[in-house]
């Protein structure tokens, strides 16, 4: 329990500053993370944030489950990040505003 503490505090201090309301919207997209619980977490990205940021941003909930993984649903698509952060969300085709779905993998 406390190595998953420890996991959560690390991505929420490792997680980017929102993009200001006045930076171009062309670089930005909005993402609406949905949550098994039925929770809905909305936040805006640089189109250049990696993907860790999204998983990072997944464990602001309190509701976070201890495994997950983020899916897309049209075009259905599990987004498995990497150790090295994975892609742009630019890269993934997210944007200019996406769903994203937290499937909970935990046993």
């Amino acid at each position: 329990m406390q190595e998953f503490a420890r996991e959560v505090s690390l991505r929420r201090e490792r997680l980017p500053p929102e993009p200001a309301s006045s930076v171009d919207p062309a670089t930005v997209v909005l993402i609406s993370l949905r949550l098994p619980s039925g929770e809905r977490l909305d936040r805006r990205f640089h189109i250049s944030d990696q993907l860790q940021s999204l998983y990072d941003f997944a464990y602001t909930s309190d509701s976070v489950p201890r495994r997950f993984t983020l899916v897309t649903n049209f075009p259905k698509k599990e987004l498995h990040c990497p150790a090295d952060g994975g892609p742009s969300l630019g890269e993934l085709s997210l944007g200019p505003k996406s769903v994203v779905f937290m499937k909970d993998e935990s046993d």
